[in-house]
């Protein structure tokens, strides 16, 4: 029950950035300022890091597993040491495969942020809807802060992923 509510508490985890509209001429009347604020999310991502790392690091042990079975009682020879050895480092409980895991769930993560999210493009929509973050100047100093702020919100949503990828096997 505790992992779920963790799950949980961080995935709905997300960084409120406040946003101030200018006041604005609507017609004849004057339309006051708004705050509104701009959600960041922790893990943004999801699990689509963790489908493509499982996938790429089961990928080559299960090769060597496929390879390994054509030798049918033929165990001699190069070819068959080095599957052996393949199929072991990537098998599901060995530490190697685990680390390259973990690594890859990280680097997806901070990859799919990236497409997903552009620091460039929503400064540029607030510039133009007349937002501002209030203590950094629009256009560059926003997307900089954006990018800065995003950075280390994946870094926690990239550890919290590789913590749950990991978690299923020990």
């Amino acid at each position: 029950v505790g992992t779920v509510v963790f799950i949980i508490f961080v995935t709905q985890g997300e960084r409120r950035i406040p946003v101030k509209y200018a006041p604005r001429m609507a017609g004849r009347r004057m339309v006051q300022a708004q705050r509104s604020y701009l959600p960041l999310k922790m893990a943004a991502a999801g699990v689509i890091p963790i489908i493509f790392a499982i996938s790429i690091v089961l990928f080559p042990g299960q090769i060597a597993a496929f390879y390994l079975k054509s030798l049918g009682t033929y165990t001699a020879g190069p070819g068959f040491t080095i599957a052996t050895t393949l199929q072991n480092w990537f098998s599901p409980r060995s530490l190697f495969a685990s680390l390259m895991y973990a690594a890859l769930v990280m680097g997806f993560t901070y990859f799919y942020t990236a497409v997903t999210f552009n620091p460039e493009q929503i400064a540029d929509n607030l510039q133009k809807s007349g937002g501002t973050i209030p203590g950094v100047r629009p256009g560059a100093k926003t997307r900089d802060y954006l990018d800065r702020i995003l950075y280390r919100i994946t870094l926690a949503g990239a550890l919290f992923l590789g913590f749950i990828a990991l978690m299923q096997f020990y």
